[in-house]
């Protein structure tokens, strides 16, 4: 029993003599007082057991003090360890329930040296390099909180600049609008006011005319005022005519200014904002150490059934790099009147800034997809060069592209529920399929579609629009994961690893490197996966997930890498950067 908070020492307290436990031992389970740890030491059967002391013991994790030298099925001694099936037993296990097994080794033999053994210094250095890996994450995140504080402050800067601009821009258009103003009062009250003018010099002068008639009238001779009179009426006729002259000119309409303002309602219709908030995520830049398994941890879910060939083997040559913007300029220089209207247009744009969102090689035909643009460019590649042979507007932005056959491929419209035939050879839109689901990422085993649906997993989905099969949830995140089927399963990427699945997604094997953070990737439809890293480097993994290999080195021209395809008859591999620079190489199984 414990006495102020102390344990007892369960020798003693057997013999009902009350004394203080000092140590414990785990091997016996007591705990032991100052005298009875004396005899314990030195008594034959317990000379050898190590005793600790009770406020060391206390420190001690609870899982760890709770674990008992005895069976907790039959309650006696632990004495073997049975490797074939990884647990303790006890004499009576032996005649229980491990009469078949042979691999029994005893257990003073499996525990000695098992602080020094290398199972130990495994678990102390994946802790260490678990620690120094929360430690670098927790710096990275604190870091991007300052520099999201940062942008913030800046954030808030640019909007003031915006509102300036903004407020700039009216005062300029209020103080032109009220130059124009200013400038139409004053001239129109000065040609009114030279109008009054001239129409007071008239009334004088008509106002004299009219006093001598009265005059002539009154004083003159009959025959001065025959002579008078005519003169008169010619002066009065020319006043008259004048006159109407003026009213006739438009001289005497009534002048009204008024402001006719903008219908805001029209500009808010087009600028519902003064700004956008865009929030873009990168990978993660820092190097996970991984102790042994720092080369690749490869997760095995369940077994594979696939025969995986030697990815060793595999080998890549480069056949050819080119950029599209080059291909463009080659084509303008072989056609210097291109009939396209979307080609001229295209030719018009100094700096091409291209999206690749993704691409498809079959027999030398290639289909780059471009999201900037929202365009097809349909590529072919001879002995000599690569060429342009057409280019396809869309009147959508694409998701993505997969090859059926040798002609014929689907472009998916992002986030739509629609997707669209078109032709390899000249990139043409033969017809177009409503689908009962929006299709984030789109990948092809015959006969059926795999899209990535929008709650968070997968739907096969027939060549109609229908669908046959949901797989489970596999995220929860609402970005694009780019899958690739072979056999009877398909792999995508959800961060940092590439997941193999059932058809129904249940999970099979994950493959994760800790230098290779998968961008994009596609099989040949049986055996091997090709992938891309963020390092810049191509790799292959088998179909089991079992092995890998690295086909090209970390190469900066790669590190934007968004899409990659394999032509399985042309045995080519095509990969594509974001900003339009391809990479073809012929791929070798030796």
């Amino acid at each position: 029993m414990a006495t102020g908070g102390l344990l007892l020492c369960d020798i003693c307290n057997q013999q009902d003599i009350t004394t203080d436990a000092v140590e414990y031992c785990p091997e016996c389970e007591e705990n032991l007082c100052q005298k009875c740890t004396g005899h314990h030491k030195v008594a034959k059967l317990s000379r050898k057991h190590e005793t600790v002391a009770l406020e060391n013991v206390a420190k001690l994790p609870k899982f760890v003090n709770a674990i008992s030298s005895n069976c907790n099925d039959h309650y006696e001694k632990i004495e073997y360890f049975c490797n074939t099936h990884s647990t303790c037993c006890c004499v009576e296990c032996l005649q229980d329930t491990h009469k078949k097994c042979h691999n029994l080794t005893p257990i003073q033999k499996v525990i000695k040296n098992v602080k020094s053994s290398p199972m130990f210094r495994d678990q102390e250095n994946i802790l260490s390099d678990l620690l120094q890996n929360i430690d670098e994450i927790l710096e990275d995140r604190r870091k991007n909180i300052e520099a999201l504080q940062e942008q913030e402050a800046q954030f808030k800067i640019a909007i003031q600049c915006v509102r300036e601009a903004a407020n700039e821009y009216l005062d300029n258009l209020e103080t032109a609008l009220r130059n124009t103003m200013q400038q139409s009062f004053n001239q129109k009250k000065t040609e009114i006011e030279n109008l009054v003018k001239d129409l007071e010099k008239r009334k004088k002068k008509i106002t004299e005319m009219k006093e001598n008639v009265d005059l002539i009238k009154s004083i003159a001779s009959d025959f001065q005022s025959f002579i008078a009179i005519r003169q008169t009426a010619e002066e009065v006729h020319t006043e008259e005519v004048e006159l109407m002259h003026l009213v006739k000119d438009d001289k005497f309409k009534s002048v009204e200014i008024r402001m006719i303002p903008t219908e805001f309602n029209l500009l808010s219709d087009h600028f519902d904002s003064i700004g956008k908030v865009q929030i873009i995520s990168s990978p993660c830049k820092i190097s996970m150490k991984n102790s042994k398994i720092q080369e690749a941890q490869l997760s095995h879910v369940r077994g594979a059934s696939l025969v995986p060939i030697n990815v060793e083997k595999i080998k890549l040559i480069k056949n050819t790099e080119f950029s599209l913007d080059e291909v463009i300029k080659d084509f303008c220089a072989l056609n210097l009147a291109p009939q396209s209207s979307h080609i001229r247009a295209l030719i018009k744009h100094k700096r091409r800034p291209f999206l690749v969102r993704d691409c498809i090689s079959e027999n030398g035909n290639m289909l780059i997809l471009d999201c900037h643009f929202s365009m097809v460019f349909c590529l072919t590649s001879d002995a000599i060069r690569i060429r342009l042979v057409n280019v396809c507007p869309l009147s959508f932005i694409p998701g993505g592209i997969i090859s059926l056959s040798p002609s014929l491929a689907i472009i998916t419209e992002q986030k739509r529920k629609r997707f669209h035939f078109i032709t390899i050879k000249n990139a043409e839109i033969w017809k177009t399929v409503e689908c009962e689901t929006v299709m984030l990422s789109v990948s092809y085993k015959f006969p059926d579609l795999l899209v990535q649906n929008g709650s968070g997993g997968f739907s096969h989905v027939t060549k109609n629009g229908k669908v046959l099969s949901e797989t489970k949830m596999l995220f929860i995140d609402e970005e694009k994961h780019q899958s690739a089927c072979f056999q009877d399963r398909f792999c995508f990427i959800s961060y940092d690893a590439i997941h193999c699945c059932e058809r129904a997604g249940n999970p099979m094997w994950i493959f994760r490197h800790g230098k290779l953070l998968p961008r994009a990737l596609t099989t040949d439809g049986d055996n091997v996966i090709f992938a891309v890293s963020c390092n810049g480097s191509i790799y292959t993994i088998s179909a089991d997930g079992k092995s890998y290999s690295i086909l090209v080195e970390p190469n900066k021209n790669l590190l934007q890498a968004s899409a990659v395809h394999y032509d399985k008859d042309g045995k080519k591999l095509l990969v594509s950067t974001e900003k339009g620079t391809v990479f073809l190489y012929d791929v070798h199984f030796k």
